[in-house]
This record gives C-alpha cells, sequence and structure tokens, in this order.
C-alpha cells in the first residue's frame, strides 16, 4: 500500500495528464481550425463556422494542476 506522499503525487500526476492531454486535444482541434480558415479566406471564402475551442488553449499551469488534484482527492476522499 503507499504511504500517504505516493498517493499525493499519484494524483498530483494524474491531475497533470488530465489536463494536458485536454490541452493536447484542444490545441489540436484549434491549430486545424485556424489553418483550415486560413486556407479558406486565402481562396476567398467567408468563413462564419466558429471553433469549438474559440480561443488558443493556454499550457496548463502548476495552479492549474494542483487545482485539479485536489478535485481528484475530493472525489477519492468522500466516495
Amino acid at each position: 500500500m503507499s504511504n500517504p506522499y505516493e498517493m499525493r503525487y499519484d494524483i498530483y500526476n494524474s491531475a497533470k495528464d488530465r489536463l494536458m492531454e485536454q490541452y493536447h486535444q484542444d490545441h489540436s482541434l484549434w491549430q486545424d481550425h485556424q489553418e483550415w480558415k486560413r486556407e479558406q479566406e486565402t481562396e476567398g471564402h467567408t468563413i462564419t463556422v466558429e471553433c469549438d475551442v474559440p480561443s488558443r488553449p493556454q499550457f496548463p499551469t502548476h495552479e492549474d494542476i494542483v487545482e485539479e488534484a485536489k478535485k481528484i482527492y475530493s472525489f477519492v476522499s468522500t466516495q
């Protein structure tokens, strides 16, 4: 069984992995849409379709990861 420090580290890493996965997914969607939009505008088309990710995603900060870890810890400790 893990000690409390190992458990906290595991939760932190889970939060980090989750946020990084979301960041990469959102960034890919945003970037693909920007490239498509640029190509369409170059060809003279007017684009009114909005991307599901409205602005460039921000890379997760340490504070973001800690906040996500707290959510995970709260869920684990109350269930």
